[in-house]
């Protein structure tokens, strides 16, 4: 069971079975989690960027979120970044303004390990504790454990896009899934 964030967004305990912390990501955490992204876009599918992303890149990445009020959160091990996710903003009309979408990534060696589901819990919250009402996410198709992932955290296949990305010399499909929050405040206002 997680518990919400604080008002400022962070979040430290000790995840059980194993000693991985959840925090807050810091602007330190940039190398880590460029590394982390640049492994999917070297040789994975789990986004279709073609060109990896330097530190300064996720640096401005860290910045732009906490302006807009938002947090990345990173798991850790040892020292060791593990995985990190982050909520971003659906899109930038202003009708659009409570969804977000939901960003995952791990290293291969800590998949299966329940990390990603913890990570997604403090996705959730932070949605919760921020008001949001809705949650996307946007899974290559082929990913079935992050597929398998978001719908044990309730979210809901609600699309599937075909051939949507090309990389690596191939089209890609992906799935999209949704997540309606509770007790949204906005529920039928046009605020």
């Amino acid at each position: 069971m997680s518990t919400p964030l604080a008002s400022q967004g962070k979040v430290e305990k000790e995840l059980e079975p194993h000693p991985t912390l959840l925090r807050s990501a810091t602007l330190t955490d940039a190398t880590a989690i460029a590394t982390i992204f640049n492994e999917e876009v070297l040789n994975g599918h789990a986004t279709y960027e073609t060109v990896p992303h330097t530190a300064e890149q996720r640096r401005d990445w860290l910045s732009l979120l906490e302006a807009k009020g938002l947090a990345a959160f990173v798991a850790e091990r040892d020292g060791q970044i593990l995985g990190f996710a982050a909520l971003t903003p659906f899109h930038p009309a202003a009708g659009y303004r409570f969804t977000v979408s939901a960003q995952i990534y791990l290293t291969h060696g800590s998949r299966g390990r329940g990390i990603g589901t913890t990570l997604v819990r403090a996705l959730y919250d932070q949605a919760i504790d921020k008001g949001f009402h809705c949650v996307l996410a946007g899974v290559n198709s082929r990913n079935a454990a992050c597929q398998a992932l978001l719908r044990r955290m309730g979210f809901k296949t609600v699309g599937h896009f075909r051939e949507i990305g090309f990389k690596n010399g191939q089209w890609w499909d992906d799935t999209c899934l949704q997540l309606i929050l509770p007790s949204s405040p906005h529920k039928g206002t046009n605020q």
